[in-house]
């Protein structure tokens, strides 16, 4: 059997077995399709430095809501400075979706339930005067990460193992950072790829 269709078939068990455990694990069945993105996803994962704050969550924020097919919705997480804005069919159906804010220093979170696909992009806004943006030397670097599992984070050193970069809309004047997503799992902000 070729190399190319023997690692087709590993990853597409591997797949199966991640979407399997993961159900397992949520309470909450996703209203939304469940699939793992394809388009854009690296081969391997890239390490990256994360945006840090000025000063750590001291404990995970969770916030859930139920966000409806023909108004959408926001969740706020005001101590982390994050708002994710789901747009009218963003969903199919009544969907409850719940957001992490990771303790620590740097600007990550979880998105659940894992998995769960939109119709339409979801906006995550990221206020940037609790963050250490001001700081950054080279902003032309600065970008979104999504990292599958939060095992891909490493606090002490302040990097992470990112599986896809999404570009970032930050606006200065307004100290916003904007990004548009298609999928829940993990998101964090990135000052800049390891070399």
């Amino acid at each position: 059997m070729p190399l190319n269709v023997r690692v087709r078939l590993a990853a597409a068990a591997v797949s199966a077995s991640l979407v399997a455990v993961g159900c397992s694990v949520d309470q909450a069945v996703p209203s939304a399709p469940v699939a793992r993105p394809s388009a854009g996803v690296a081969p391997s994962a890239s390490r990256a430095f994360a945006l840090t704050r000025k000063q750590p969550l001291k404990d995970s924020i969770v916030v859930s809501a139920v966000i409806d097919p023909k108004r959408g919705g926001t969740i706020s997480i005001p101590a982390a400075g994050l708002d994710v804005t789901f747009p009218n069919n963003a969903v199919t159906v009544p969907t409850t979706v719940t957001v992490t804010a990771l303790a620590g220093h740097l600007v990550a979170y979880e998105f659940g339930p894992h998995g769960t696909t939109f119709n339409a992009p979801v906006r995550v806004r990221q206020d940037l005067t609790p963050t250490n943006w001001y700081r950054l030397y080279d902003r032309s670097q600065f970008e979104a990460g999504y990292f599958k599992d939060k095992s891909q984070i490493d606090p002490a050193t302040g990097t992470a193992l990112i599986d896809e970069f999404l570009p970032v809309d930050a606006t200065t004047t307004k100290n916003k950072a904007d990004f548009r997503i298609t999928h829940f799992s993990g998101y964090l902000l990135s000052t800049g790829r390891e070399k």
